[in-house]
């Protein structure tokens, strides 16, 4: 039973009156209690003289397990020892049976064994081994003393023998040689009334002492000798297990949402355990749906707990394990202590989440603060309440830990009394199946922490070193934080791993990442075996806890992992013929640029990416039923050298797996004399459908507040399987007639594209349209690969072209074509237009010059250009390009690239660029570029981007010729502003001085 602390899972009492009722019988416990403990003490007292014999020893015990002592009973080991019993004894922790010494009996040399015969062979043996000589130095009556008492020396000097020391010295020197050996025990006084107990503890610490003149111990002799098992020796603590000969995970378990407990058979490398890029986690299928973000090792070093989802800092909801869903955690590239790699593994676990969140402890941290530690990482936090006696005692409402997810925070509004007790009352506190903590009642007696606050280094890398103080503390600043040089101070310091959320001086932290270099300027990376300092205060700002206690000087030497592997392709997941996933074994800091290419190395998509931690999502133009290849270029990691990937290549697959749906649905009546008698209407599918597109069942019409089926109207085909044309009977064309200005179409779901998609919003309403109005425009891309075509896309097929001068271009100001030369409107036209015969609703605009972008290009179409296949001309239109997929280019005049060197301000240098069109200033890095035939200037920094220039900040040594000729080179790739990506190549570009270069 507890008195102190105690603490109960009070489920029941959530009233108030109860509450006190257990309070008051609790003290009334408590006065009982006390007089039971006095009157426990009184007896005590008259019995301190008695004399008990006492149990056995845990020597005497673990002799017994290991075979060496039979008879452990207190009866036995109490007894006083005389010489042959000791004798015996010893022979037999050395393995020695009756059996074994039976036959050397008649090689026995003391003459007064005669009334213990029994004992004859083990006397025996014991001369012949040196252990014992005996009593006397006569030869011809050479005397044991059998039945003489054993004193404690003796034994000590029977055992020194046995380990191999000189028989003599053992004799002379023996307390001297046995405290040497470790055999001493602390009971000296005991020589006289020596008991069989005493010897077995002398006896069983000889088994871990070194053997003289010999390798290894006396239990590692008898367990070679077969004369103790192995696996005994190891359960008594003598021997260690054997370590398995290779780094294997014996386990992977999930017995929270939040959270993966991963146990290793051995002791591993911490830095290189706690690398998120050495674990992939999986769904049984084999998608990365969720994210591992922070790898904690255990003190056993044996134990590593993986947190899943982002980070609270970060995320309110973070996605995390679904209860009783299975999962695969890849490992690998783990180091055990010795250097020795894990090799890659995989590990089925089902994660599960039966348990409520328990309370581990509650401590003080301060006179107003107090830390509750979960047996679970908390999600939503519930309640506490203090009470001081039957008073209230109020508290503000608790907060997560930033830095540690099972940890709950608790600031009051007044400080607590030292030697005062308190109750704490704490429920509804979530984890993140939504499970609840019992109501949990502990009461905690407040005392005043006197001691300094310390500190350790968790881990460090190159750029931020991690440090964990043993309570909160305020003070800090960056600049209490440095290493190697006092002026290689802190750059930042933040209170999450995720480093998002700053220290201020103000509040309490028990963690921090103190960042030395983020890869901007004065940037102090910390290098291996670097010493790291804290101190504990920096001009008027002192580093303390709660209590007001001072944080002293702090300096350890840190040891740094540094990660110089480039990132590596975990998975490329096609998810639709518009989007791709690229999953990276780590975070990136650079997305990179990809392109989409068909065998013959032809562009078929320039996808943007959009980056979000290690996973890198492509967007880009339909394309359906390819083998294509993905080409990617210029992705780095997020570490601190940002390694860049080489280029990759992966083949991929375009399956259908998208029903686009209806574009248009076309209502047109059928008349004889002036009477509707039938109507048809045509269905425009974006995509070719199945043959369940015939059956009526899978439409109905909207017409005002009624709907109406279909069913039983006659519906075929058109030109192709992307028509369907429905052809309804009189009353139904009459009742579309009428409301033909309010009908809505619907396309039910049983309806799928040829691939078996359905589309994913099949009761989706569409104006039906009668075929008179006219067709509509869609939109407008730039054909890719061919910069000279442009494609309009319409609703509906286009059976003729009408006026073959009907398009005209219109063009503002900035538009570029033909590298840098701006023309006239008259002098960019339309040569040709095309209807494409894979799609008639695409016609294919054929233009005079290369275009490159598309801001500032408009297109006129004049009424009457175009006739659909219904024969109703099309209304003119005035359009813009909606989508740019070229990509940029050199500038040129003259045939020659624009590239400039010009001095901006008094010392400022800089290399000019000119492009096609505007550059993404993200694409550009201090590799994109090479100064080439001259040392005499170097590029300093990121290149920068305004509009189609990029600017190369270039700094010139001392004593540089600023006359001499020089060129550059882009090694790298470049984007434009839509994505599309300009590659480096071996070209050496001629700078062009401007006069002020100087």
């Amino acid at each position: 039973m507890r008195i102190v602390n105690m603490v109960q899972s009070w489920s029941g009492f959530k009233k108030m009156a109860e509450y006190k009722e257990f309070h008051n019988r609790r003290r009334v416990f408590m006065r009982t209690l006390r007089k039971f403990t006095c009157f426990v003490l009184a007896v005590a007292m008259m019995i301190s003289g008695m004399t008990f014999a006492s149990a056995a020893s845990q020597e005497a015990k673990n002799l017994n397990k290991l075979g060496l002592l039979l008879n452990i009973t207190d009866e036995e080991l109490n007894q006083k020892l005389d010489r042959v019993i000791g004798i015996t004894m010893v022979l037999k922790s050395l393995g020695y049976k009756d059996e074994d010494v039976k036959n050397k009996a008649a090689d026995n040399p003391f003459v007064d064994m005669d009334k213990h015969s029994w004992a004859k062979g083990f006397a025996a043996v014991a001369y012949e081994n040196k252990i014992t000589t005996g009593i006397n130095d006569d030869a011809k009556n050479r005397q044991f003393g059998p039945a003489n008492e054993l004193s404690k020396k003796q034994l000590l000097t029977f055992m020194l023998r046995v380990l191999g020391y000189d028989s003599a010295e053992a004799w002379t020197n023996t307390e001297s040689l046995a405290d040497k050996a470790g055999i001493l025990t602390d009971n000296s006084e005991l020589d006289h009334n020596f008991t069989k107990d005493d010897a077995a503890r002398i006896m069983y610490r000889a088994m871990n002492a070194k053997l003289v003149g010999k390798e290894g111990r006396l239990i590692d002799r008898l367990v070679d000798k077969g004369k103790v098992k192995k696996e005994n020796a190891i359960a008594v603590g003598l021997m260690e297990p054997e370590k398995p000969k290779t780094l294997e995970v014996e386990s992977v378990v999930a017995s929270n949402l939040r959270q993966i407990k991963v146990t290793f058979n051995r002791e591993v490398d911490s830095a290189t355990a706690k690398k998120l890029s050495n674990y992939k986690l999986t769904n049984e299928k084999g998608s990365s749906s969720k994210s591992i973000s922070e790898v904690t090792v255990k003190e056993d070093g044996m134990e590593v707990l993986l947190t899943v989802g982002a980070p609270l800092s970060s995320s309110s909801n973070p996605s995390v394990l679904e209860v009783r869903r299975e999962y695969i955690l890849t490992i690998k590239d783990i180091k055990d202590t010795t250097g020795q790699v894990l090799a890659k593994t995989e590990k089925n676990f089902i994660a599960e989440d039966e348990q409520y969140p328990e309370i581990e402890s509650l401590e003080f941290v301060g006179p107003r603060n107090v830390k509750i530690t979960f047996s679970e990482p908390i999600k939503t936090v519930g309640t506490v309440k203090i009470y001081q006696g039957n008073s209230s005692f109020s508290a503000k409402k608790p907060e997560i830990d930033s830095a540690v997810a099972n940890v709950v925070n608790l600031e009051t509004y007044s400080s607590f009394k030292a030697g005062t007790n308190y109750t704490f009352e704490i429920s509804e506190m979530k984890d993140f199946a939504n499970y609840p903590n019992k109501i949990y009642v502990e009461e905690k007696t407040y005392e005043k922490e006197e001691g300094a606050p310390t500190a350790n280094v968790v881990s460090a890398d190159p750029a931020k070193v991690e440090v964990a103080f043993d309570r909160p503390v305020k003070g800090l600043t960056n600049k209490h934080f440095y290493h190697s040089f006092s002026s290689y101070v802190a750059k930042e310091i933040y209170k999450d791993a995720a480093l998002k959320q700053k220290v201020s001086s103000n509040e309490y932290v028990s963690k921090v990442w103190v960042v030395f270099a983020n890869g901007t300027s004065n940037d102090h990376p910390v290098t291996d075996k670097a010493e790291f300092n804290i101190l504990g205060k920096v001009n008027a700002l002192q580093i303390q806890d709660n209590w007001g206690n001072h944080f002293q000087d702090f300096r350890q030497v840190v040891h740094v992992t540094v990660d110089n592997n480039p990132p590596v392709i975990e998975e490329v997941d096609v998810q639709s013929e518009t989007q791709i996933i690229v999953t990276y074994n780590k975070d990136l800091s650079a997305a990179g640029t990809y392109k989409i290419i068909d065998s013959n190395g032809k562009t078929l998509a320039n996808p943007s990416a959009s980056l979000s931690g290690r996973k890198v999502t492509l967007k880009f133009a339909k394309i359906t039923n390819k083998t294509a290849i993905l080409e990617i270029r210029g992705v780095k990691d997020n570490t601190f050298n940002k390694n860049e990937m080489p280029l990759e290549r992966r083949d991929i697959e375009f399956t259908d797996k998208t029903f686009e749906g209806v574009i248009s649905a076309d209502f047109k009546s059928r008349t004889e004399s002036g009477k509707i008698v039938g109507g048809e209407i045509f269905v425009s599918y974006e995509e070719e459908v199945k043959d369940n597109a015939l059956e009526s069942k899978n439409y109905q019409v909207k017409l005002g507040s009624n709907t109406e089926k279909l069913d039983g109207q006659s519906i075929s085909f058109g030109e192709s399987n992307k028509m369907v044309i429905i052809s309804l009977d009189e009353v139904m064309a009459k009742k579309i007639s009428d409301s033909l200005s309010s009908a809505r179409f619907i396309m039910g779901q049983g309806v799928t594209d040829a691939a078996g998609n359905v589309y994913r919003d099949f009761s989706k309403e569409i104006p039906l349209t009668g075929v008179s109005s006219s067709t509509w425009q869609k939109g407008n891309l730039i054909k890719d690969g061919d910069i000279t075509k442009v494609e309009f896309h319409f609703n509906r097929g286009i059976r003729n072209i009408l006026k073959d001068t009907g398009v005209r271009v219109q063009i503002t100001p900035g538009l570029v074509f033909d590298n840098s030369e701006l023309l006239s409107a008259p002098e960019l036209r339309v040569d040709s237009l095309n209807i494409k015969n894979e799609d008639n609703r695409i016609v294919e605009v054929t233009l005079s010059h290369d275009l490159y972008i598309a801001d500032g290009l408009f297109f006129n179409v004049e009424e009457g250009t175009f006739e659909d296949i219904h024969d109703v001309k099309v209304s003119g239109f005035t359009t813009s390009l909606l989508t740019d997929k070229v990509a940029p280019a050199f500038a040129t005049k003259d045939g020659k690239r624009i590239v400039k060197a010009i001095k901006d301000m008094p010392s400022d240098y800089y290399i000019v660029i000119e492009y096609t069109e505007e550059i993404m200033p993200d694409s550009l890095s201090l590799s994109t570029y090479e100064i080439t035939g001259t040392d005499d200037f170097t590029i300093e920094g990121r290149p920068t981007a305004g509009g189609r220039k990029v600017w190369i900040h270039v700094k010139p040594k001392t004593g540089a010729d600023f006359t001499a000729d020089f060129t550059i080179t882009q090694v790298g790739v470049i984007q434009d502003v839509a994505g599309n990506r300009l590659n480096g190549d071996n070209e050496a570009m001629e700078v062009v001085r401007d006069s002020s270069w100087q």
